[in-house]
């Protein structure tokens, strides 16, 4: 369970991120702060892994987490942030457990098509 964030964290978080979206700067900056997010991530995970450098695997991870973070918030933060806390941490979740699925993803074969 998420603690610590006080009553009105929730409609601050939706001002911040509409104030966000209103400014080329901000959204400059936030993409900064979530790409060295997603390094700090990478290096903990190939670290904890013994990955050797280069390793792709820790940044996919990384990127993938961060990708489900925006997908399950942005709904979310458009609404309002209507249901507060517990809904955005079940949005996050569901997005999370959504991930294997989609990795097994793949398209449907066609059929060939015959050559004039």
């Amino acid at each position: 369970m998420v603690t610590g964030l006080g009553a009105d964290w929730a409609d601050r978080c939706v001002a911040t991120r509409r104030l966000v979206l209103t400014s080329p700067a901000l959204l400059a900056y936030a993409a900064h702060h979530r790409a060295e997010v997603e390094q700090r991530i990478t290096d903990r995970l190939a670290g904890k892994l013994a990955l050797p450098p280069g390793d792709l695997r820790p940044q996919v991870l990384a990127e993938v987490t961060t990708t489900a973070w925006r997908l399950a918030a942005r709904p979310w933060v458009h609404g309002g942030g209507q249901g507060g806390l517990p809904t955005l941490v079940e949005r996050v979740a569901r997005a999370f457990r959504a991930i294997p699925a989609s990795l097994e993803l793949s398209a449907p074969e066609r059929p060939a098509v015959a050559e004039l």
